[in-house]
This record gives structure tokens, sequence and C-alpha cells, in this order.
């Protein structure tokens, strides 16, 4: 009876893994027909391989057993499985998805008693992807837009003027010959109105044009003090300390040193003014050129000022050089153009009058500007 019962389930054991083996094949053989290849390869049989035994560890005495290889093999008799060659060469493509929109239900429940459950379906709106390339492209455009504002906004156009550190000049002066009123705030070099500025103004010594928002134009300045009134034929121009000659304005703080000039000194630098093309308020316009002097021959004439009697006017002479209209004695006088040694020059000068007078010899002129050879002419 056991042998019979054995031989039973042997028998249904086959039969099973058969029927198994059928059915697995039918299966593949479908799966492989609906992808559409026509070749077959056969995958070879997997067989364990056999691994070492390992020995027990001497350390801890236990004995480990033995693993099985990952890829085993039913011992019950399977077929070798088949596999299609042309998988892999397929170009599977991707499933299209549907752009989903969103879709908006307002109930009118809260509005409407009556229609209570009652539901209103607004158009669906899609959904927007945007990528990096349009949300770049996006930005420029915004950024060109807010610039061509900034560029015509008349918020940012000049409409005030200020000017801080003027004396004799105004802002009325400085703003007609500017021009920048009602331009754009960024279309303004500060640096070229600086020189326009002192180009036309050589009485501003110091200038500093600092542009503010949102439309606004600081002036911070100096003024040069004159010193000498130079007078060359029927114009007259200012002179300061450091031999910059300009134009008259207001009213000096101090007392003029008055010259009467023949002509231009040969150790002054030219530099022709550039006058407005419309006369502004308060200002004498000349015809004089603007003249540059040296340092050292305003130095003379402060220096002879300060000997030269009282109520004379100081003379120049190209030839001759710096010197006065001397009315005590009916003769004229001259210095030179150096500042050297002028304090004996005068001495001698007062000697020689004196020696002059007691004699009495009239001279047309008398030249000191050599101190060892002062000398007198009798004609001029």
């Amino acid at each position: 009876m056991a042998d019979t019962k054995r031989r039973r389930i042997s028998q249904k054991r086959q039969f099973t893994s058969e029927a198994d083996s059928l059915s697995l094949g039918v299966a593949r053989q479908r799966r492989l027909r609906r992808l559409g290849s026509s070749e077959r390869k056969p995958l070879p049989v997997v067989t364990p391989r056999p691994r070492r035994e390992q020995e027990p560890s001497r350390s801890s005495g236990v004995r480990r057993e033995k693993r099985l290889p990952r890829h085993t093999v039913r011992g019950d008799g399977l077929p070798p499985v088949m596999a299609r060659g042309g998988m892999e060469s397929m170009a599977v493509r991707p499933a299209r998805r549907g752009q989903t929109k969103r879709r908006f239900d307002i109930p009118l429940g809260n509005l409407m008693p009556d229609a209570a459950g009652a539901e209103v379906r607004l158009p669906a709106l899609p959904h927007v992807h945007l990528g990096a390339r349009t949300l770049s492209g996006i930005l420029v455009v915004l950024l060109i837009g807010c610039l061509v504002f900034i560029w015509q906004s008349p918020i940012f156009h000049i409409t005030e003027i200020e000017a801080v550190g003027l004396q004799r000049l105004s802002v009325t002066d400085l703003s007609s010959v500017l021009g920048v009123l009602g331009d754009s705030i960024f279309s303004v070099d500060s640096a070229e109105l600086e020189q326009s500025l002192q180009a036309i103004f050589p009485e501003l010594k110091e200038l500093d044009i600092r542009i503010g928002l949102p439309g606004k134009l600081d002036i911070l300045a100096q003024e040069r003090q004159p010193v000498i009134a130079w007078t060359q034929g029927d114009s007259e121009v200012w002179v300061d300390a450091e031999g910059v000659s300009f134009l008259p304005r207001g009213n000096p703080e101090t007392a003029l040193v008055r010259v009467k000039a023949q002509s231009a000194p040969p150790g002054s630098l030219p530099a022709q003014a550039e006058l407005a093309e419309t006369p502004l308020p308060g200002v004498v316009q000349t015809t004089a050129p603007q003249l540059r002097l040296t340092p050292e021959l305003v130095a003379t004439i402060q220096s002879l000022s300060t000997v030269v009697p009282q109520d004379t006017q100081l003379l120049y002479n190209t030839e001759h050089g710096m010197g006065w209209n001397d009315k005590r004695y009916g003769w004229k006088v001259f210095f030179g153009n150096a500042t050297s040694e002028i304090d004996q020059k005068i001495l001698v000068y007062q000697a020689l009058a004196a020696q002059l007078n007691t004699k009495g010899i009239q001279p047309v002129l008398v030249s000191v500007e050599y101190l060892h050879a002062p000398f007198y002419r009798m004609e001029q």
C-alpha cells in the first residue's frame, strides 16, 4: 500500500510539472507574438555553481550553513527558458500625457437658497508650464520695458537746479548756460557740464556737479576773489592772486589794485573766453581777451600798491614793466616785472628823485628796473 501511494504521488507531481511547463511556454509564446519579434534565442540554463562549504569559525566554534547561489534551478525538470532578441532594439514610444485642465465648480446654494445642490461650471483653464527659456525671455522684455519707462518718464527729468557757494554769480547765470532743464538725468554728463561752466566762468575756482534723484542738479562751487582790476584800452578784467583773469561781475569783497596797461604782459598766458550768446542778467560783457598773468607779476603789483602814492594808478609798460605816474615830480617811474629787491628799488628811487629835484632836472621817465643801473630819460 505504501509503495502504491508513493507511486501515485510521484506521478501526480510529474504531471503537475509538465502542465506548468506547458502553460508557461504558451504564455511566453503569446507574449512574444504580441511584441512582433521573429528571432528567438535560447537562454542558457543556469546551473548552480557549487560553493565551498565554509568551515566553522575557529573563534566562534559555530558551523555556518552552506549558502545557495542566487540563481537556482528547480529540480523538478523544467524546460529551458526561451527569450526573443528583438526586445532590446525596439523603441518604445512613451504615452502622451493629455494636457490637464483646471475645472472650477461654483455651488449656487450659498447665493440662491432655492437652488440648493446646483452648481455652475466655469470654463476649464489649462495648466501652463513655462520653461527656462520662456521665463528668461519674459524677464528680458520686462527689463527693457522698465529701462524705456525710466528713460522717458518725466519723473527723472531735471526740473530743479540748486547751487551752493556762489557769491557774485547766481543760479540763473549757470542754468542759462547749462541748458539741461527738462533733460533726462541719465543723458547728462556731469564732467562735461563742469568743463563748460569753467570755460565760460573762469572765476569758478572749484566746481562739483552732482545729479540727484529723481530730477535734481546740485552745484557746489567756490569763486575766485579778485585782487587786481586790469584795464587795457576800453576793457577791464579782474585778476585773482593766482593770475587767473575773468570778467567783472558783482561787487568785490575788498578794494582792487587798479592797473592801466598799454598791452598784455609778455609773461601772460592768453586764453580767449567763450562768452554767452545772449547777455546774462547782471553781467558786464567786454571784448578784452582773458589773460592769465604770472604769479610773479601779480606779487609785484601787490607790493607796489603798498608804496604807490595815494589816488595814483599803477601803469604797465611792456618795455619797462610796472610803475606809476608820479604827480609830485611830473614824470613816470618804472620798476620792472620782478618782485626781487623791490624794497631796495624804492629806496634808490626816492634818493634819485630827491637828487633830480634838487638839481632842477625834469626828466620824462625814470627807470629803476636794474637796481645797480638806474637811469632817466629826458625825452619820450
